[in-house]
C-alpha cells in the first residue's frame, strides 16, 4: 500500500498524502516522526489497540523468515525475535512505563510480559495451534497459573503462518469475559 500523493493545493504549503489504510498511515508516521501522533490518546488505550500499535512497529527485516518448510510449523521465525520485538515497540508505545518481560514468574509459571501499571498480562506464541492456545487461555482462567497475578486484561498474540492460523480452533465454552479474535 503506496500512499498516493496530491500536489498543493493554493495556499497550502504541503503535499496532501492519502493512505490505503489506517495502518500503512500508522506506519509511515512512526518512520518518519519520533513519539505519539497528534491524534494518539494514551489514557485510554486498550491492551488489545496496544498491542495492534506495537505490531504496526514491528521491524520487517527483524522478523524475516530465516527459512521455510511445509512441514516446519514453526516457519524459520523463533520466538523469541517476536517477544523480542514486541518489547521493543511496547516500551515506545507505553513511553518507557515498565513492562516485565519473561523473567516476571512466580510458582505457578512465567508470563511473557506484564504491565505493572495497567495489570496487563501479554502471552506470545511463535506458532500457536488450537493446543497451545488452549494451554495459554487455561492459564489465565479462574485456577490457572496467573491467575494470583490479579490481572484486569490479558491477550495471547499468536504469530504464525496463515497454513496453521486456518486450523485454529476454540472448543467448549469461553468465560464470558474471554473474547476470540484471529487476525491476519
Amino acid at each position: 500500500g503506496l500512499p498516493h500523493t496530491e500536489p498543493p493545493v493554493l495556499g497550502n504549503k504541503g503535499t496532501l498524502f492519502t493512505f490505503a489504510s489506517p495502518l500503512h498511515r500508522r506506519v509511515a508516521y512512526r518512520r518518519l516522526f519520533p513519539g505519539l501522533e497528534p491524534d494518539a490518546i494514551f489514557e485510554n488505550l486498550s491492551l488489545r489497540q496496544l498491542c495492534i500499535n506495537a505490531i504496526a512497529r514491528f521491524n520487517p527485516h527483524a522478523i524475516q523468515s530465516r527459512r521455510h518448510s511445509k512441514s516446519d510449523k514453526n516457519w524459520g521465525i523463533p520466538e523469541a525475535t517476536f517477544q523480542d520485538e514486541l518489547y521493543f515497540c511496547l516500551s515506545l508505545e507505553l513511553h518507557y512505563i515498565p513492562i516485565l518481560s519473561e523473567y516476571c514468574h512466580s510458582k505457578a509459571g512465567r508470563i511473557d510480559f506484564y504491565v505493572s501499571d495497567r495489570k496487563w498480562g501479554i502471552e506470545v506464541l511463535q506458532s500457536g495451534g488450537t493446543a497451545e492456545i488452549a494451554n495459554h487461555t487455561a492459564r489465565f482462567a479462574p485456577g490457572g497459573n496467573y491467575q494470583q497475578w490479579g490481572m484486569n486484561d490479558y491477550i495471547i498474540l499468536s504469530f504464525c503462518s496463515r497454513d496453521v492460523l486456518r486450523t485454529v480452533t476454540v472448543e467448549g465454552k469461553l468465560p464470558c469475559d474471554l473474547s476470540l479474535s484471529l487476525h491476519h
